[in-house]
């Protein structure tokens, strides 16, 4: 499935790929996030994770990329707070993780947009759309993929209601995790 993944990103050069995380993109992670969140992952190798990331985050750098991704803010607040799976996860890891976020959306805004919506009023699977060809459905170490031109079309929909319902834009990311990053430094 990772090749298949890696494939369809590929194959999607130039076109609008958008993204709705588990947690946030892995070419977002930092080394350490990485390794915790795949150090006992059934489905997915750490290596394999950081291999991928690694490539994914040198697509992403290339002229022609075209990426949005939405979550739920309460995600990244569970994050800094080391909360749920994180509760592991030191906060020096965590606040660096902050850090390469801030950054990385700094650095390749607006060729990556990200925006953030209220978990208690919006829900939303984890799922990718690569352009207009296909979307990719995360069930959970296993993909459902829909290629038809309405089902892709469905998923686009839902991916801009979760837009037009984001209480974070992507102009204002960096303020968010800024405060994001005083809250861990406050509380290590």
């Amino acid at each position: 499935m990772d090749e298949l993944l890696l494939r369809w990103f590929r194959e999607a050069a130039g076109s609008k790929i958008r993204i709705v995380p588990t947690t946030w993109p892995e070419f977002a992670k930092t080394e350490d996030t990485l390794r915790h969140e795949y150090r006992v992952f059934a489905a997915r190798s750490v290596e394999r994770a950081l291999a991928e990331a690694r490539e994914k985050l040198e697509r992403l750098r290339l002229p022609e990329t075209d990426m949005e991704v939405v979550s739920s803010y309460q995600g990244l607040n569970d994050f800094a707070d080391g909360a749920g799976i994180w509760n592991t996860l030191e906060a020096p890891a965590r606040l660096r993780q902050i850090e390469f976020l801030h950054a990385l959306t700094k650095e390749l805004y607006p060729s990556l947009r990200v925006y953030l919506f209220d978990g208690l009023t919006h829900y939303s699977a984890p799922y990718t759309i690569f352009g207009r060809r296909r979307a990719a459905l995360y069930i959970g170490q296993q993909f459902l993929v829909f290629n038809t031109p309405t089902h892709v079309s469905a998923f686009h929909h839902h991916f801009d209601e979760l837009v037009r319902a984001a209480a974070v834009t992507p102009t204002a990311i960096g303020a968010f995790l800024s405060e994001l990053r005083k809250r861990v430094r406050a509380n290590r």
